[in-house]
This record gives C-alpha cells, sequence and structure tokens, in this order.
C-alpha cells in the first residue's frame, strides 16, 4: 500500500504528494514527510485529502480508505486534528484517524496515523 495526499483549496486540487509503496506487508509503517506550500491561500478553504492505496502492478490500484483534515472535514476528529495544527505552528501534532469508503459515511476497517504542523505558510508531516 502507499499514501496519497491532495492539497485542495475551495475544493480545487492545487497539489499532489504521494509516498513510497510498502511492499509484502498488511502493518505498513510510514516515516515520511509532505510538505504543501499554502502562502497565497485562504486556511479557512483548505482541506487535505489522505488516502490510503493498495499498489497493484498489474492492474488499478484501489482505494482502502481514507480521511480528511481541515474546517471542512468529513468528521470531527479531522477538523480537530487540523485546529490543533493550526493552533500550535512548527509543532508536529499526532493523531490515528478512522478510514472512510468514499462517497459514503460508513467506515471501512483500518486507521491511519498522520503527524502534521503548520508552519511559515507551509504544512508538513512525518
Amino acid at each position: 500500500p502507499y499514501v496519497k495526499i491532495y492539497l485542495l483549496h475551495k475544493g480545487t486540487r492545487q497539489a499532489k504528494w504521494k509516498s513510497t509503496i510498502k511492499k509484502k506487508t498488511l502493518v505498513p509503517i510510514y516515516n515520511e514527510q509532505f510538505q504543501f506550500d499554502v502562502t497565497d491561500m485562504n486556511i479557512s478553504f483548505i482541506l487535505l485529502e489522505v488516502s490510503v492505496m493498495d499498489y497493484d502492478r498489474l492492474g488499478r490500484n484501489d482505494l482502502m480508505g481514507f480521511f480528511t483534515l481541515g474546517e471542512g472535514a468529513n468528521h470531527p476528529s479531522g477538523r480537530q486534528h487540523w485546529q490543533e495544527m493550526v493552533s500550535h505552528p512548527r509543532n508536529p501534532i499526532s493523531r490515528w484517524h478512522a478510514l472512510g469508503a468514499k462517497n459514503t459515511n460508513s467506515l471501512r476497517r483500518g486507521s491511519s496515523g498522520i503527524t502534521g504542523s503548520k508552519s511559515s505558510g507551509s504544512l508538513s508531516s512525518s
């Protein structure tokens, strides 16, 4: 599996980040950082869409689940995590998030951890 993160501003994709692929494991551990430049964007309209994808060399990569971070996040934990990141710039804030199924309100099994911080107009995570 791998993680894909989209930075959305007012619902439009502005940037994308993709992790390395973790092969032959059902419990991948990601210790990677990402950073987006958000200096020209209103922080209230930013949403991070975090998707966990199942890697398939021969076919289509399937969505295992996703969650969002931001004021408009699809779950209260995503809104709370975002608020903590914005309130404590340059400090990593770690949280686990349940993965939801795309375009439904039901949750799939699984969770993903993400650490994020906002600093100098950028978002970073490890």
